[in-house]
């Protein structure tokens, strides 16, 4: 997967091994969880709907955005929002 080719370069970079740990489930809450509560410094967390999704998908999702730092976008990518023309919502507010 395309994280694997972030991990080599990541290596190159600092220097050092670097472990890919895929945790699925929850939308990707279980494994932000276990990044939230690692405790030796060296843990990062590459997610794309962690924190822009989940919210309003689950009513607590075991974490908060206060409780990371962002250190780096790797990626983009375009979203879409559609609803039927018989819903009344014309924006997101």
């Amino acid at each position: 997967m395309w994280w694997r080719a972030v991990a080599a370069r990541l290596e190159v970079l600092i220097g050092q091994s670097v472990a890919e740990e895929n945790r699925g489930g929850a939308g990707g809450n279980i494994g932000t969880q276990a990044v939230k509560g690692a405790t030796d410094g060296h843990t990062l967390l590459m997610h794309s709907t962690a924190f822009c999704v989940n919210p309003s998908l689950y009513r607590t999702a075991g974490y908060a955005l206060d409780d990371f730092t962002t250190i780096a976008v790797v990626a983009t990518a375009p979203n879409a929002l559609f609803v039927h023309p018989s819903v009344p919502a014309r924006n997101l507010t």
